[in-house]
């Protein structure tokens, strides 16, 4: 095993992500080509209305293969946010709206995908099915828009504290130069379990500071999220750190420290 490769929960993250897009895309690429080919035969192309249905047989074809298209694209999207919020549980707002903007497309494709069907069926209902889908579409990228709002913060230290570490740490699995593999390794992890210790104390400092809040009645309900939370982000870097998955460790050590520096500020 390579010493530097000290993540063995992102090696698994991204292993169970890139199953996940190759179990979809390679489906949703044999559906297309069947919808191409079965639209091209002039048995179906060329049919005429089923009964009194005034629906033609390439448009039943076409809804039935994107029913499924649409299924596949909303599973992988379940599937992705369950598989990021189980790897990083510190990143949960993240994989909710992984599913929700799955909601959005596969809303957005729905649309243009069933219309013929619909104006088919029922074409005195088409402004009613035009409304019903700006509601269903609307819905979820509202709900993204209030999480990004609700937590900005979060998501721009995430941001930027993401940048930030690109631009001043050197790619990941690569030693310092000069250093031996199992040092550097070693090193890291001692710097990693110094600092959990040090965050240890000022997540102390914080619960502190939130019962000075609490008795002052300055606790809002944001803050007291955020004095849960940093408690679930210790323990996290604490287990992490014991089972030797650095990159966790200090995922779970970065929101720890944030939370715990926002209480405190709070308390001031």
């Amino acid at each position: 095993m390579n010493p530097y490769d000290s993540q063995p929960r992102t090696n698994g993250l991204s292993q169970h992500m890139t199953r996940l897009m190759v179990a979809t895309v390679i489906p949703i690429f044999g559906l297309f080509l069947l919808r191409t080919v079965l639209a091209a035969l002039p048995m179906i192309r060329n049919a005429g209305p089923i009964g009194d249905l005034n629906i033609a047989p390439l448009v039943m074809v076409k809804a039935a293969i994107d029913t499924v298209i649409y299924f596949l694209i909303l599973r992988c999207s379940m599937g992705a946010s369950q598989i990021l919020k189980s790897a990083r549980p510190h990143l949960a707002e993240i994989g909710t709206m992984i599913l929700l903007a799955g909601c959005a497309l596969v809303a957005v494709l729905a649309y243009s995908g069933y219309e013929v069907l619909m104006a088919s069926l029922a074409p005195a209902q088409m402004e009613a099915y035009n409304w019903i889908f700006l509601a269903v579409v609307l819905t979820p990228i509202a709900v993204i828009v209030v999480m990004v709002t609700r937590r900005l913060d979060f998501f721009s230290n995430l941001v930027f504290g993401k940048l930030n570490e690109a631009v001043a740490q050197p790619p990941a699995g690569r030693p310092p130069v000069g250093a031996s593999p199992s040092s550097a390794a070693n090193e890291a992890e001692q710097r990693m379990q110094a600092r959990v210790q040090t965050l240890s104390g000022k997540v102390s400092q914080a619960g502190e500071a939130v019962d000075r809040l609490r008795t002052q009645g300055r606790l809002s309900a944001e803050l007291a999220e955020s004095s849960l939370k940093v408690h679930e982000y210790l323990l996290g870097a604490q287990q992490s750190l014991a089972n030797r998955d650095l990159d966790a460790a200090k995922g779970f050590a970065d929101w720890a420290d944030y939370e715990a520096s926002r209480l405190l500020m709070a308390a001031q």
